[in-house]
């Protein structure tokens, strides 16, 4: 989310405060009221620094807006005078307050006012009388307007992607009650999702769906020269719609996020099974589907990645129950990445 800075908006008034200056120009008029064109045009500044301006243009004007830029001075007089040395034309020359007034030999300086550049960016002339020509501010400054500020949205979408590993732990309790032979079980599989999320603030909704691969039981045995050997093996196919909050930002580095919602899906189990003397001489594979619905819950951890990507872990605990088979639990453990459209206010406010 973008904040507001300060020195964003430090200089988004700057930049409204040059437009306004821009549209109001300072006219020179000689003493039959007719504008004085090509007039040099001289600033006194600071430090007795003296800046020369461009010249007046066709209608007699120069524009303020340098004067601004030049040192802050508003609300500061800036005492104007023009210079006529011998047949020479005209200068006009702008003093900033405090500066001293050049003396040169063979030139007359003759006060022709005072210029002001209030708080709300206008320029003002007060004229004085006596110097043979006339000036006048022409133009007014638009309104200032707020600099446009960027903030967090209260709504964004995102896209992720998921790898990691399923685990049903309750398989190695089948093996416990097995006798008469060997039993293995392999309880942990890969597993891989992808999902989308909608933020509404600090909440969000995902839905997504995963696969996972094969968890399976394995037991072989004899008696009385019977041999056997049987494997189960089990993968699933869901979906998931859970919701969460984000209710910790540590440090603008990463959120943790409780959520809990439902699984569906499906189920397939395959049952292979053979028998034999002295070794196994046949046998059978028995497939079914069957689907489920569970509730779902966990948490996620996400970190700030640039570019409005961001990475974390997440863990989701579940209970699988399907028609005809026990119930199993199910721990989801899954390392992510995610892009973030847009910046929901209450997610990260570094995401940007």
């Amino acid at each position: 989310m973008k904040r507001i800075r300060l020195y964003a908006m430090f200089l988004g008034l700057l930049t409204c405060a040059a437009v306004a200056n821009a549209q109001q120009k300072l006219a020179l008029f000689d003493a039959n009221g007719k504008p004085v064109s090509g007039a040099q045009v001289l600033a006194i500044a600071g430090g007795n620094k003296l800046v020369e301006l461009p010249p007046t243009d066709s209608s007699g004007t120069v524009d303020l807006s340098a004067l601004a830029g030049m040192e802050n001075v508003t609300n500061k007089p800036i005492t104007v005078y023009i210079k006529q040395c011998g047949n020479n034309p005209p200068v006009e020359v702008l003093v900033f307050q405090g500066q001293p007034l050049p003396q040169e030999p063979n030139c007359s300086y003759k006060k022709a006012g005072v210029l002001v550049l209030g708080s709300s960016g206008r320029w003002t002339f007060k004229p004085e009388p006596g110097s043979g020509y006339s000036l006048q501010v022409t133009g007014a400054p638009a309104a200032p307007q707020a600099p446009a500020v960027e903030g967090p949205s209260p709504f964004a979408a995102a896209l992720s992607l998921g790898m990691g590993l399923a685990q049903l732990p309750g398989l190695g309790s089948v093996c416990q009650d097995f006798t008469g032979g060997t039993c293995s079980a392999s309880n942990k599989a890969f597993l891989v999702s992808g999902g989308a999320q909608l933020y509404f603030g600090p909440a969000y909704v995902r839905g997504g769906g995963m696969h996972s691969g094969t968890v399976s039981v394995s037991a072989s045995g004899g008696t009385d020269g019977e041999t056997f050997s049987e494997k189960e093996e089990a993968n699933f196919n869901a979906g998931e719609v859970v919701g969460g909050v984000n209710l910790f930002c540590v440090h603008n580095l990463f959120t943790v996020s409780p959520e809990g919602g439902v699984m569906f899906g499906t189920v397939h189990f395959t049952d292979s099974f053979s028998t034999g003397t002295g070794g196994p001489t046949g046998g059978s594979t028995f497939r079914q589907s069957a689907g489920f619905v569970g509730p779902v819950y966990g948490a996620e951890v996400m970190f700030k990645l640039p570019k409005h990507f961001g990475a974390g872990f997440r863990y989701g605990h579940t209970i699988i129950r399907t028609e005809g088979q026990s119930s199993m639990t199910a721990n989801l453990y899954q390392g992510f990445i995610k892009y973030v459209f847009g910046t929901p206010g209450s997610l990260f406010h570094f995401l940007h």
